[in-house]
């Protein structure tokens, strides 16, 4: 019982610490230093975001406290506390668009390496540290905030045709893709940790086989159905397959071209890991194999939206009642009020 209250108030403690003070997360604390004379290097009014002297007071006192009682793992609430610390600095961090958020992630996975709680004390002590510095680094991004405060207005067009125009558009947010360099990172992240998953479960070599290679086939299902879902939303086959075994083309590459990739991925996916598993090792063979097949999946051809403009589909969109809205909005007008223009087409 005292281990676990006090391994609550650690974990408590900890997550108060990575949230508590970090001004991206409160939007009138950052505000108000924005128009202070207040600058990153000089402490924050509020407290600190990074580890001090005062933190380790406090979490030595919990693993004194147990000490004294000769309770057992008297370190738990210093990894509890750790642990906090690194999940809860992942968000200001993420929120602030840092590297290191990234990479703190990736260096997570080695706390599942050690088998001892001294190994696992030490690697949470190192990410914590690394946490910390990133955050206090963080600030130093509230700096070009005050001192650009330029606003630029320039004319809108707002276009709002229905489904089937906006999916012509020669510019869609809803369907970028990551650069090359996300999405090797992306895949080297989800490998990486597939590979400590499987690590961390398998008890036995027998064991190891089994989960790694189910670990690898769940995520090939997941990124391969996700790929064929994102592609062909709103796109359908000009020919249905009684149509193309009726008329003998059963090949429409203009069509056929987006179904290449998920294929690839299934046949990386699926035999990849039984054939190289032999010669390096099941758990590596799997992590080899998502990677692949991720890496596929975020950039994968066809390329950018080729396809998508001028690839052989039809285009499938609910149907409408509502008239063809075209909406052009000025900036102001003369008098300093928004002008608005509407022009009604009617669909049918």
């Amino acid at each position: 019982m005292r281990r676990a209250t006090l391994g609550v108030l650690a974990l408590s403690y900890g997550l108060f610490r990575a949230l508590g003070f970090h001004p991206v997360l409160r939007g009138d604390y950052r505000e108000w230093l924005l128009a202070t004379p207040w600058r990153p290097e000089q402490p924050l009014p509020l407290g600190p975001v990074h580890l001090v002297i005062q933190d380790l007071v406090l979490v030595g006192a919990s693993a004194l406290l147990l000490l004294a009682v000769r309770a057992e793992h008297p370190a738990d609430p210093a990894i509890a506390f750790l642990v906090a610390y690194v999940v809860g600095s992942l968000v200001p961090l993420r929120l602030s668009r840092a590297l290191e958020s990234g990479l703190l992630v990736a260096g997570a996975g080695l706390v599942t390496l050690p088998s001892t709680r001294v190994g696992v004390l030490v690697a949470l002590g190192a990410l914590a540290c690394a946490g910390s510095l990133s955050m206090r680094r963080t600030l130093d991004l509230l700096r070009p905030a005050a001192e650009e405060q330029e606003v630029t207005a320039g004319r809108t067009l707002g276009l709002r045709a229905g489904p089937g125009f906006a999916r012509l558009a020669p510019v869609d947010a809803g369907q970028s893709r990551p650069s090359a360099l996300q999405a090797f990172a992306w895949s080297g992240m989800i490998a990486w940790w597939q590979f400590l998953i499987a690590h961390a479960l398998s008890e036995s070599a027998a064991e190891t086989w089994e989960i790694a290679r189910t670990i690898s086939l769940g995520g090939t299902f997941v990124v391969v159905g996700g790929r064929l879902l994102t592609d062909l939303a709103g796109h359908g086959p000009p020919l249905g397959l009684r149509l193309r075994l009726k008329l003998r083309r059963f090949l429409l590459p203009g069509f056929d071209v987006v179904l290449v990739t998920p294929a690839l991925m299934a046949s990386i996916g699926l035999w990849f890991a039984p054939i190289s598993a032999p010669v390096i090792g099941d758990q590596l063979s799997c992590a080899i194999a998502t990677f692949a097949v991720w890496l596929l999946g975020f950039r994968g051809g066809p390329a950018g939206e080729w396809w998508r403009l001028v690839g052989l589909h039809s285009v499938e969109t609910e149907p409408s009642t509502s008239p063809l809205t075209v909406e052009i909005v000025p900036s102001q007008s003369l008098s300093g009020e928004p002008r608005r223009g509407t022009l009604f087409v009617p669909t049918r």
